[in-house]
């Protein structure tokens, strides 16, 4: 998933429905590496020092705002600068630290690159916080954060929007992966945009067309390298179911109504697994709704990382 500006003349309106889900044993498999849960690190208070802008394990990342500490990561095609619209809602709330995954931006690349190492490094990123922090995390960011999650004992909590595992593609079009790899192959990132926005996201042709007329069209072409790489790398490795059992902190899983079956998949499967997960419908929304609503996913975002009832 994607976080990307599509002007429209008006975001749909939306609404909340919440459910609890059942709870599941917390087991770790094997290959599912956790260090335990601090309890004392809910009532620990560090101050971060962040302003501005900085480096931390090879990851650039932005601050705003002020409060409790908000890691906000972003889904394939996404970088930090599209967390803008999100921002102005919850920087009253929390101090925002919004990184740039590797490839993007000023962050370092990593040679070679793979998932897991992409999920290293954010591992790697969290615990140099060193101080308590909540994650949201969207699409292909939400595993960075459950990655994280069982890796790193300064995590409070989570919400994620429509998370993607590896594994996740889509079923009726096989050839996506191989079409965006060959217009990369000729050097035309528009064309890789254009794919992944139609056959991904599901955007219109007019839709796109407007897209390229926008501000910041050829920047984000240039982000179509990490694009082709994450696609393939989501088609051809997997997730093994559970994997994710063995988390204790709270997890919010957040989805839209709109968004097509195959993209909700991943959610489905972590309700399962993640004992005391809840969940959260926003009627009239899609993978999108950080661009199209961002103030109903702030809401959302805030009802989320509340701490349960005692």
């Amino acid at each position: 998933g994607v976080q990307f500006p599509i002007p429209r003349s008006a975001a749909p309106a939306g609404c909340f429905g919440q459910a609890r889900l059942p709870g599941a044993r917390r087991t770790c498999l094997a290959g599912a590496t956790r260090v335990p849960h601090s309890g004392n690190i809910r009532g620990g208070r560090r101050e971060l020092r962040l302003t501005g802008h900085g480096e931390l394990a090879g990851i650039a990342y932005t601050t705003s705002g002020n409060g409790p500490v908000l890691v906000l990561v972003h889904g394939v095609g996404g970088r930090r600068s599209d967390w803008s619209p999100l921002e102005r809602h919850l920087a009253a709330h929390f101090t925002l630290v919004c990184p740039d995954r590797p490839g993007r931006g000023e962050s370092g690349d990593l040679s070679p690159w793979t998932l897991e190492a992409e999920f290293s490094r954010f591992r790697d990123f969290v615990s140099a916080l060193a101080t308590p922090v909540s994650l949201f995390g969207h699409s292909l960011g939400g595993q960075c954060v459950l990655e994280a999650m069982l890796a790193c004992d300064n995590v409070l909590r989570a919400v994620l929007y429509e998370p993607s595992l590896a594994g996740t593609v889509h079923p009726d079009r096989p050839d996506l992966e191989t079409a965006m790899t060959d217009a990369l192959a000729g050097n035309d990132t528009a064309r890789v945009m254009e794919i992944f926005m139609t056959g991904v996201l599901g955007l219109s042709e007019q839709e796109i067309a407007v897209s390229r007329m926008m501000p910041g069209w050829a920047q984000r072409c240039r982000l179509a390298p990490t694009i082709v790489r994450e696609m393939c790398a989501l088609r051809q490795s997997s997730t093994p179911p559970g994997r994710y059992a063995g988390i204790e902190q709270p997890v919010h899983l957040l989805y839209g109504s709109e968004t097509p079956a195959w993209l909700l998949e991943p959610m489905r499967r972590l309700e399962g697994a993640i004992a005391g997960a809840t969940r959260r419908r926003l009627d009239g929304q899609g993978h999108l709704a950080l661009s199209l609503a961002p103030r109903l996913l702030a809401q959302a975002i805030l009802a989320g990382l509340e701490p349960p009832p005692a």
